[in-house]
């Protein structure tokens, strides 16, 4: 299983109670319809539905995936020192792998780190040794297998009461 989740930036920028409430509903079930939203947070459905809209439109907020606990995967964490001025093509090539769940352009020896993600450990052996080394531009690769893989998407906003968050449970 793959599970959504929600997240924001810019929180006092434009961003009020009824956006946090709303952020944190989306947090605990980010499938729900604007309908249930509305209920939820008393307020229209198209007033939840706008809101959503122009915190997306505005960059605050976004809806993203992660691998689930129990979904039957096998990942690795990539790392490579690439060429100078080389890590921005470097990460675009290891972003269109879709087994690259993402990258990510640091400083350091190491300036790349992709998490990549497999079905099982045959095709996790080939991206790793194989296919993610040939990429143009890296110098020096090194991987480490991931044996278990733990959910971050338990934390809240606080813009929900309690009475709210077990309704929505």
């Amino acid at each position: 299983m793959v599970e959504q989740r929600v997240t924001i930036t810019g929180v006092g920028d434009g961003v009020d109670e009824l956006d946090i409430a709303l952020l944190d509903a989306l947090h605990l079930n980010p499938l729900a319809s604007f309908a249930e939203l509305g209920t939820l947070l008393d307020v229209a459905p198209v007033t939840a539905g706008r809101r959503w809209r122009r915190l997306v439109s505005t960059g605050r907020a976004w809806v993203s995936s992660a691998p689930g606990p129990q979904l039957p995967l096998r990942a690795a964490l990539f790392e490579a020192e690439c060429q100078p001025g080389g890590a921005a093509a470097v990460a675009d090539e290891l972003a269109s792998i879709p087994q690259v769940f993402s990258v990510n352009i640091t400083t350091g020896q190491d300036n790349i780190y992709a998490f990549v993600i497999a079905a099982d450990q045959p095709l996790l052996a080939e991206l790793v040794v194989d296919r993610l080394p040939s990429v143009a531009g890296l110098n020096r690769v090194q991987s480490a297998l991931m044996t278990q893989l733990f959910s971050g998407t338990r934390w809240r906003l606080g813009g929900l009461s309690a009475d709210q968050v077990r309704a929505r449970s």
